[in-house]
């Protein structure tokens, strides 16, 4: 029986590095737009960025 994430990982066309990349880059910004005092700009790319994040994560299992 094959592992739930290596199903996942079959159906996903994205690579788990990219995915965490983009996660990761995406919560720089957020942090970048935080501290110039932008917070309500910073939420949409702080949602993304852990979600691109998790998937990367859930992915790399």
């Amino acid at each position: 029986m094959p592992r739930r994430s290596a199903r996942l990982l079959d159906s996903m066309t994205m690579n788990p590095a990219m995915a965490l990349s983009i996660g990761i880059a995406l919560l720089c910004f957020s942090t970048l737009l935080f501290f110039n005092g932008l917070f309500w700009f910073a939420v949409l790319p702080t949602l993304c960025g852990l979600a691109f994040t998790a998937l990367g994560l859930k992915m790399r299992d």
